[in-house]
């Protein structure tokens, strides 16, 4: 099996950058996204975008050697995910945003979406930790299919989670890998959560900077949908848990 890696100058800003509390690693992930809005949003002036000026606009955002791709999506919404070679080494990121299907380029009517996944690239470039977590799960030989499929259909829906359907999904998995998977969910849901409140205001913002050539306005993503604070305390209530079982253990066999 490959032994997935990264290469660091591609795919997370330097220390000196990246340092400080979550708190502030938040707060300059949002600067950085604010700062592409601003770099963006006048190349709209001729109409829509294409994606290497979207591309080359990301990176010149980013002052740094970090891999990013830009594609399109298969539908509607936006991904962004971690680049690799056939070899496992992690060498940036890719981006699939929706395309206007006459122009196929990028339209300011999916600003909401396109600053949605943005925000995850600087989030992702600011928090080594992401990265690290998601390769340890993978590298340890999990079944991250199993993992991965859960979550998209129980914890990052619409759906409400209960504490009987976690339960059920750890059950006979040993204690290191229900760690884990909850730090996996916990952390999936935190990126999204951030994503959606610190973005919500750019769709707007888009769209009076443009209000003499747009006749309609996008609706706004209605996230609380998805419950996500909710989601994420009973995430971390079962997490605390195993953690103070699993220290009781190695207390107990001090002792």
């Amino acid at each position: 099996m490959i032994k997935l890696s990264i290469n660091t100058s591609k795919s997370q800003f330097p220390l000196r950058i990246a340092r400080g509390t979550p708190q502030e690693r938040i707060q300059k992930a949002v600067s950085y996204t604010d700062r592409f809005f601003e770099n963006i949003i006048d190349c709209f002036q001729n109409g829509d975008v294409s994606p290497k000026k979207f591309e080359s606009v990301l990176k010149k955002t980013a002052g740094s050697k970090v891999g990013i791709e830009i594609d399109q999506s298969s539908n509607r919404g936006g991904i962004t995910y971690r680049n690799y070679t056939e070899n496992g080494e992690q060498i940036g990121y890719a981006i699939l945003l929706p395309y206007n299907t006459f122009s196929q380029k990028i339209s300011k009517m999916t600003t909401k979406t396109f600053m949605h996944e943005v925000f995850h690239f600087f989030d992702h470039l600011l928090n080594p930790k992401y990265n690290k977590r998601i390769h340890n799960l993978i590298n340890s030989g999990y079944n991250t299919y199993d993992i991965g499929a859960f979550y998209n259909k129980n914890i990052y829906t619409k759906e409400n989670l209960t504490s009987k359907t976690l339960n059920d999904f750890l059950e006979g998995r040993p204690a290191q890998e229900q760690i884990d998977c909850l730090q996996y969910f916990r952390h999936g849901l935190k990126l999204e959560q951030n994503a959606y409140t610190k973005t919500a205001k750019y769709q707007q913002m888009m769209e009076n900077y443009y209000k003499d050539s747009i006749n309609y306005h996008e609706t706004p993503y209605r996230y609380g949908e998805y419950n996500l604070p909710k989601k994420i305390k009973l995430i971390e209530k079962k997490l605390a848990q195993i953690l103070t079982t699993e220290r009781a253990k190695i207390q107990n066999s001090v002792i």
